[in-house]
């Protein structure tokens, strides 16, 4: 006599049920999967109707504190980068001679 097809598993069982009905607890898990509960109707939270928000009243001999405006501050400006290019290289070109004169007189000596 042939077998009996394998039913769904547990976890098809569980996903086609969803939530545990109200009433069974964690110890009745698998009397209620295999009780197979109908799936309960999604009840939603009715929407609540939009209320204007309106500003309180002014109190009356009350002035609404003044707010202090802040200015961002500035950044100081940029100064453009003088052209002192050449004249490094000039002065490292005679540092570099007058380091290479000084070790040839200490090398002749």
């Amino acid at each position: 006599m042939p077998a009996a097809p394998p039913g769904p598993s547990e976890y098809t069982r569980m996903i086609s049920i969803g939530a545990t009905p109200p009433g069974v607890g964690v110890g009745g898990g698998a009397a209620a999967a295999g009780a197979g509960y109908p799936q309960m109707p999604q009840v939603g939270m009715p929407a609540m109707p939009q209320m204007p928000h309106a500003a309180p009243p002014p109190m009356p001999g009350m002035a609404a504190p003044a707010m202090p405006q802040f200015a961002a501050p500035q950044p100081p400006p940029v100064k453009a980068p003088s052209n002192n290019i050449l004249l490094y290289a000039i002065l490292g070109l005679a540092m570099f001679v007058v380091g290479g004169l000084i070790v040839f007189l200490l090398m002749r000596h």
